[in-house]
């Protein structure tokens, strides 16, 4: 997925209804990517987690303790609270070329578009000794090879995402663009 800064000059999604989907459910992915990310770089723990936009525009966390994996992901498959997007988020590792690092997964359902589904994993390095807690570049997971402009919308509206969640900055503090 492109960088942030590379995406965010983009104009706004078009008014095409199935692209206009595909940005609104890329936006609630980033900002449950910011919401996991400050989970972690504050010293919290990521549980498997299920995260909502409402029909009003609120977005809700649910955090799954104590819930199996498979029940989570039918929790997912059944967008619960009449949700327009729901995100499940939880750690998990990706191998990157030239290395295994841990990950926040976000797999990605919207109502617009029962074909529409998205799984996204932002690399982590956790804080430890000398060494500070970074996030490195997002990587679509699924699909893996979107159309040009679908991964620019993609990546469009999961920086808008990232950037609404408060507190704002999160992962342009954390950034480390080596990996």
């Amino acid at each position: 997925m492109p960088s942030g800064s590379n995406v965010r000059s983009l104009p706004r999604a078009r008014d095409d209804p199935r692209t206009a989907a595909l940005h609104a459910t890329a936006a609630c992915a980033g900002w449950a990517a910011g919401f996991a990310t400050w989970m972690i770089c504050e010293g919290g723990i990521l549980d498997t987690t299920l995260l909502h936009q409402l029909p009003n525009g609120k977005r809700q966390a649910v955090t799954l303790f104590d819930c199996p994996f498979e029940q989570a992901r039918e929790r997912l498959e059944r967008m619960e609270d009449n949700a327009q997007v729901s995100v499940l988020a939880y750690k998990d590792v990706v191998g990157l070329p030239s290395v295994r690092l841990d990950a926040i997964v976000l797999d990605v359902r919207s109502a617009a578009s029962k074909a529409l589904a998205l799984t996204i994993a932002v690399p982590y390095r956790a804080a430890g000794g000398d060494t500070p807690f970074a996030v490195f570049r997002p990587c679509m997971l699924h699909p893996q090879r979107p159309g040009p402009m679908a991964q620019a919308v993609i990546a469009a509206g999961f920086f808008e995402g990232i950037d609404s969640y408060q507190p704002a900055g999160l992962l342009d503090k954390y950034l480390d663009t080596t990996a």
